[in-house]
């Protein structure tokens, strides 16, 4: 068997062993619930079968995963240890906030991790916050946004902030903009999905520049501060490179008004 073939079950192998999490199902009632075996989805989530076309659709449909979001999520961490496969929930450690995000604004920082080979030590900073990894598998669960400040500490532990800014800004672009064209190339339409992603922005289109700030009804302790300010440089960065990538304009550029706005600029 090709090594394609092994990286599709050990996607849906993820993406099911988290469906389940995300429901808080034992495997024998999400087996009952889909009419196969136990012991069926038990090879499911460690990857020595793959699922039908028809037992996958009927399972994002049970579990609410949006499946047109799957394609670039689920291959997070492959390796799981096996005493570990039955657990019922996420664990998230002392993660808590009041703001919640979708885990799909996680994935172009997971997939940076993954990209810079950083794999092991991220499981072993997550295992040392007490957070599970298979919580960033199911791109529409959502989870407080202070685990994404500690995924970006991480990173810019390991690399500079303005690396980051632009690998984890580049792979957004590379996951979303194929989907942003083949819909429709509008600058418009781009914010208009982007605020499915996150909740925490406000963002509008004007005469050749796109407004970035903090929804006002948004409220974060002095404690957030230093990953919010980052946070809202990174996500005009992605503004920037979505700009020049998938609406090809030549000049696209970022302008700081305050810690917590920022304008993009972008012309053709």
């Amino acid at each position: 068997m090709g090594s394609s073939d092994n990286n599709v079950r050990q996607k849906t192998a993820k993406l099911i062993r988290a469906g389940r999490k995300l429901r808080k199902f034992k495997q024998a009632e999400m087996a009952s619930q889909l009419g196969i075996t136990q012991s069926m989805i038990s090879k499911l989530e460690s990857g020595i079968l793959a699922p039908d076309a028809g037992l996958w659709y009927e399972f994002c449909q049970m579990m609410d995963i949006n499946a047109d979001l799957t394609y670039n999520s689920g291959l997070i961490f492959t390796a799981t240890p096996k005493e570990k496969l039955d657990s019922q929930i996420f664990k998230l450690g002392k993660v808590k906030s009041e703001t919640m995000i979708k885990v799909k604004e996680c994935i172009p920082f997971i997939r940076s991790i993954e990209e810079l080979n950083f794999q092991h030590d991220f499981q072993a900073y997550l295992k040392e916050n007490k957070i599970d990894a298979d919580v960033f598998v199911v791109p529409n669960y959502e989870v407080p946004l202070n685990l994404l400040g500690i995924i970006f500490d991480f990173l810019t532990d390991k690399i500079s902030e303005s690396k980051a800014f632009g690998l984890v800004a580049g792979n957004f672009v590379e996951g979303y903009g194929i989907l942003t064209k083949n819909a429709d190339s509008s600058v418009d339409k781009l914010l208009q999905n982007l605020k499915s992603f996150e909740n925490v922005f406000v963002l509008k289109n004007g005469k050749g520049c796109i407004d970035v700030q903090f929804d006002k009804t948004f409220k974060f302790s002095i404690d957030d501060e230093k990953f919010l300010k980052a946070y809202i440089k990174y996500k005009s960065e992605q503004l920037k490179q979505s700009c020049k990538s998938i609406f090809e304009y030549s000049q696209a550029k970022v302008h700081k008004k305050n810690d917590f706005h920022y304008s993009v600029e972008y012309t053709a």
